[in-house]
């Protein structure tokens, strides 16, 4: 009976969509990569993940938003470091690309479970990712079962049961550092916890290490 199946977390974390960033085959040699493309493709990660998750119920849905999910944070088509990088459209079609998308994620994933967003900014989209996490937070502040952590933080971290997790980008300190960040940062959640990870993305790969009992991955 799925409505008994009510102590599961949903995470769903999809770091560095780069939304705006323009690849071009021919000068590349990989595969193309454009704002059309990339929209489409986060919408079907996002329904793959549903799809495979189905048979489970969820008390709570975590939603990590941010995280580069634009690839430029100014007019000028700059990092939020001031990198200048290759885009696709303008900054103001590009976010509203990325607001519609993520709050069509929001709708879908609230068929699931009542949603918690967490926003956390990347090295291209410091600035950027907290303007998206207002505008959600605007556009949802109505709904019950929608809240949105948007603090301007470096580091977020969320309680669920005996399981502590930390969301950062990862491209600031040492990853070696995280356990120390986290039970300094949160040490009444670090005590009532058992287990801990920390989740970030930012280097493009699949990777998972473990520090002083605490995993960091790498999404």
């Amino acid at each position: 009976n799925r409505s008994e199946l009510v102590d599961n977390l949903l995470e769903v974390n999809i770091p560095d969509a780069h939304f705006g960033k323009l690849a071009w085959p021919e000068e590349t040699g990989y595969e193309p990569y454009d704002i059309k493309i990339a929209s489409a493709m986060y919408m079907r990660a996002v329904r793959t993940l549903i799809e495979r998750t189905k048979a489970t119920s969820y008390r709570e849905v975590l939603y990590v938003i941010g995280n580069d999910m634009l690839n430029a944070d100014n007019l000028e088509g700059q990092t939020t470091s001031g990198t200048q990088v290759t885009n696709d459209a303008r900054y103001h079609k590009v976010f509203d690309v990325v607001r519609t998308t993520t709050i069509w994620a929001i709708e879908e994933l609230r068929k699931v479970a009542p949603v918690k967003v967490i926003v956390v900014g990347g090295n291209h989209d410091r600035l950027s990712a907290w303007h998206l996490g207002d505008s959600i937070q605007c556009y949802f502040h109505n709904y019950d079962d929608v809240i949105v952590d948007n603090q301007p933080r470096q580091r977020k971290y969320h309680e669920f049961g005996v399981c502590m997790l930390g969301f950062t980008h990862g491209d600031r300190g040492d990853k070696s550092d995280y356990p120390l960040l986290m039970a300094t940062e949160q040490p009444v959640m670090f005590g009532r916890t058992k287990f801990r990870e920390m989740h970030c993305g930012h280097t493009h790969e699949t990777k998972t290490q473990e520090k002083h009992g605490v995993r960091v991955r790498v999404l």
